[in-house]
């Protein structure tokens, strides 16, 4: 039998996973290329430290946006070279490969998805619904009767998914992922103190003070291009200034929880709120944010144990957990 891959491309990470071994690579969705001949020149973390750095003639590219291929061509070449990298394209030889998709997904995007994958490789692909394999890698009970709902905050997306009796009964995407936070704390540095910063330079602000809770987490110094004189100028950002544009962006998730409350059956609904609301992706890690949503929407909300890992997770579980998991592969490509 065929060696079988599980594979989670996201916005901001790629993870792999092979059975027993779980995951096996974690990588930024980053690739350097030539531009001119389309030579590899980086992936992964080497190629996320060339962004925003690079002379003409280097790209360095997101293939990924939203969770779906924005790039066919950019993406074949950096799962392939990340496969090479770490060593699986040499020990595992066109394997089957499952991976994970938007609910509701459109055929040209599930397209896209396949067809990067086979090109890195593959012999059969695979696809699986992204919230049931996140719910499953955060340990839902996704086959019971009862109502559970998981909301996905990735860097492109946020994803609002009610399951019951192993289906997604609602499911809503708003574009509002950790990358518009990124958006957030760039457009403020510019308003508030007149300095262009880089995305390298928002991520580490946003890893040290970003919070929605009351706990001050200090100041950071800050260095980039001056909007009034073009030279180089510095500042200071506080948590306390990141908080408050860092309300819009939680509250922008509570409207699309209410939103899918909305639409839910009575009878689910009332599950939801005796059970509560379960957290993942990378977003779920901003500090504060399960007590801001809980508070909102009166009902418990709680944290998935390792909420970035969930859809890889999820995706090894179906591929490992025998006849009765796979009922979650929803598509094979032909």
């Amino acid at each position: 039998m065929a060696k079988m891959l599980g594979i989670d491309m996201g916005t901001a990470y790629t993870r792999v996973c092979l059975g027993k071994d779980g995951i096996v690579l974690r990588a930024p969705s980053v690739i350097a290329l030539e531009t001119r001949t389309k030579q590899v020149l980086a992936v992964g973390p080497d190629a996320k430290r060339m962004i925003g750095r690079t002379p003409a003639n280097i790209s360095a590219a997101k293939p990924i946006r939203g969770g779906i291929v924005s790039n066919i061509e950019d993406a074949s070449l950096m799962l392939g070279a990340l496969l090479e990298k770490s060593g699986i394209a040499s020990s595992i030889r066109r394997p089957t490969v499952l991976s994970a998709i938007p609910f509701g997904a459109s055929e040209s995007e599930r397209r896209a998805i396949e067809d990067v994958i086979f090109d890195a490789g593959a012999s059969t692909v695979l696809l699986t619904e992204a919230p049931l394999a996140a719910a499953i890698g955060a340990g839902m009970k996704v086959m019971s009767a009862r109502g559970a709902m998981l909301v996905d905050i990735g860097a492109g997306t946020v994803e609002v998914a009610v399951i019951s009796h192993g289906g997604i009964i609602i499911s809503s995407v708003i574009k509002q992922g950790g990358e518009s936070v990124n958006t957030l704390i760039r457009r403020f540095i510019r308003d508030k103190h007149s300095i262009l910063i880089g995305e390298v330079a928002t991520e580490n602000i946003k890893h040290k003070l970003a919070t929605l809770a009351g706990t001050d987490r200090g100041s950071v110094g800050i260095c980039g291009k001056s909007t009034k004189i073009g030279g180089v100028a510095k500042g200071i950002v506080t948590s306390g200034e990141l908080r408050e544009i860092l309300v819009p962006h939680a509250e922008g998730i509570v409207k699309a929880i209410r939103e899918a409350l909305e639409e839910t059956p009575p009878e689910l609904s009332s599950d939801i709120s005796d059970y509560g609301i379960i957290l993942c992706g990378g977003g779920s890690l901003l500090p504060g944010l399960p007590e801001y949503l809980k508070n909102a929407l009166g009902m418990n909300v709680t944290r998935a144990k390792d909420p970035m890992d969930c859809v890889c997770l999820g995706i090894n579980r179906i591929l490992t957990g025998g006849s009765e998991m796979r009922r979650f592969i929803c598509s094979k490509a032909k």
